[in-house]
């Protein structure tokens, strides 16, 4: 809404039309010439009008109402208004954009009584979104709109940033074989080419999936490729409600202990990742063994024989997991459009945290719980390394702090 000395404002009805309303009164256009615009008074029989220029400058007012001015009629347009705006600029749900314009906008009783619902006017709104939204893709292969394929300050999309220490590539894939990853590494290392840049990685965090795993020792032999260690505690987890283990799990401290213990293999020193499993298969009791058989079988398949134990194992380092880079992922997306508006999105937010730490902010510090959880694993690799535990005794130190470790 904008306003002039004269009271004049503007707002966008049901049809996309501009309405111009001075002193609550409200105006539709009847024509325009080259300089300018005639409005007449929006209810039927009324002479009133107002001239403005082509610029919306009030020039004029003439004529009088034959009718009361509703000023909460306008404000129930103004609201309407808002709503479709935000409807078709952004991916948040009609009922919160509703809830938020309730609080943002202070009605008075009399307007809020004349608001229609949220479940009233949501399939406007869902129908304005949908109209610039473009038609859903049928298969993977489809044209991206120009507005799709740009930032939010109008910069080519496909690669967000140069500057160094802040690279951020957005991978959409058809599928995870070992081929399509490495293509995408290779379009990544022929882009850096064309920058004048090098693209190889010191070090790469992912999950476990067989094919990048074997698309990163393709193309990046001398890579540090390390697994995220929730992704592997989540495997173990999984593995475990398959078995139909969880009742157990959570009921028998003796199992759960043992399961924590598997967990806790990645954080020993790689050298005594294989022979603390077996120690720890060897000396638990007859029912651990007879209850957790299978789940001992699938860790050293998986684990030992499908995965290599420096991929899993993360003994030494600090920053264990790339959840954060993976909440966008999580996140439940209606459609491929959706998603793309989202991931202009949080290009604009890296954008924006980049330029605060150009300008001396300091990165965000992990949670308090966190520091205490990492401190307390330094502590016991410590007392192991100084030769006050062995390596039993630090297994079953870092397996009471896998309970407290989350997504970090």
């Amino acid at each position: 809404m904008m306003s002039t000395p004269n009271s004049l404002s503007f707002l966008v009805s049901n049809k996309g039309k501009l309405l111009l309303v001075l002193n609550d009164f409200v105006y539709r256009l009847k024509k325009q010439t080259n300089d300018k615009k005639y409005w007449i008074c929006q209810e039927n029989g009324c002479t009133a009008y107002v001239h403005t220029d082509i610029d919306n400058i009030f020039i004029k007012s003439s004529g009088d109402h034959n009718h009361l001015c509703e000023p909460e009629l306008v404000k129930v347009k103004q609201f309407r208004s808002n709503l479709k705006n935000r409807a078709i600029q952004e991916t948040t749900a009609i009922s919160k954009i509703y809830e938020e314009e309730i609080i943002k906008s202070r009605l008075s009783t009399g307007t809020l009584a004349k608001l229609p619902l949220v479940r009233e006017i949501q399939p406007g709104l869902l129908y304005a979104r949908r109209q610039l939204t473009p038609v859903l893709p049928s298969s993977s292969s489809f044209e991206i709109p120009d507005s799709y394929q740009v930032t939010l300050k109008q910069e080519i999309f496909l690669f967000s940033d140069t500057l160094v220490g802040f690279p951020c590539v957005f991978g959409v894939l058809p599928n995870r074989k070992r081929t399509t990853y490495q293509e995408l590494f290779k379009i990544l290392k022929n882009f850096a080419i064309s920058r004048n840049l090098t693209f190889e990685p010191a070090r790469i965090l992912s999950d476990f999936e067989p094919g990048l795993i074997a698309a990163v020792a393709n193309k990046f032999p001398a890579a540090v490729h390390s697994g995220c260690f929730f992704h592997y505690t989540q495997a173990i987890f999984r593995r475990i409600q398959t078995l139909g283990l969880t009742n157990l799990y959570f009921q028998n401290s003796e199992i759960r202990s043992c399961c924590r213990k598997l967990m806790a293999l990645a954080l020993l020193p790689i050298d005594q990742t294989e022979s603390s499993f077996h120690n720890l298969r060897a000396k638990s009791s007859t029912m651990v063994q007879q209850e957790l058989h299978q789940l001992f079988v699938y860790f050293n398949y998986q684990w030992f024989s499908n995965v290599p134990k420096k991929i899993w194992n993360v003994h030494g380092y600090h920053y264990k997991t790339n959840n954060n880079c993976e909440g966008v992922i999580q996140k439940s997306h209606p459609n491929i459009w959706m998603f793309i508006k989202l991931l202009q999105n949080e290009e604009y937010r890296f954008r924006h945290l980049l330029l605060q730490m150009n300008a001396g902010a300091k990165a965000r510090k992990k949670a308090p719980a966190a520091h205490m959880i990492q401190r307390r694993i330094d502590t016991l690799y410590d007392r192991y390394n100084g030769g006050e535990i062995n390596i039993d005794q630090l297994l079953d130190g870092l397996s009471l702090t896998i309970a407290k470790q989350k997504k970090q």
